[in-house]
């Protein structure tokens, strides 16, 4: 059985939570947005160095969450993606403590039905005033 890549979770994810909250004839609309934290392209060395170079110098973080959602008051949450048997890089580990340690809300999920679950949970942060 061939296993779903994580940038097919993280579109379903996406789509679903945009559909369902995001839209703008939603009394409180939020907001979901991806964070392109890498770059998988084949471009020669050079150019990708270059591309890379820009992107650190623009603020692009090692170890940021895949998806952020935001709510009401400012509120955020941080969403990491994986695919089921996957593991978080170092990199990923220091930000989700980082995050936590700030007071912020952090999640991994490895499927359309665990994201589900997980933003069930994280819904009335997202949207009581």
């Amino acid at each position: 059985m061939k296993q779903i890549s994580e940038a097919v979770i993280q579109q379903e994810c996406f789509n679903w939570f945009n559909n369902k909250y995001c839209l703008n004839h939603f009394e409180q609309s939020l907001i979901i947005h991806s964070v392109p934290n890498g770059i998988n392209v084949n471009l020669p060395p050079s150019e990708m160095a270059k591309a890379l170079d820009f992107l650190n110098k623009t603020g692009m973080k090692k170890g940021v969450s895949d998806l952020l959602i935001h709510g009401v008051n400012g509120r955020c949450i941080w969403a990491e993606c994986k695919r089921p048997g996957e593991k978080q890089s170092e990199d990923q580990i220091k930000m989700e403590n980082k995050v936590k340690k700030l007071g912020g809300i952090y999640f991994i999920f490895y499927s359309l039905d665990g994201f589900k679950e997980k933003i069930s949970l994280y819904l009335p942060f997202l949207t009581t005033a």
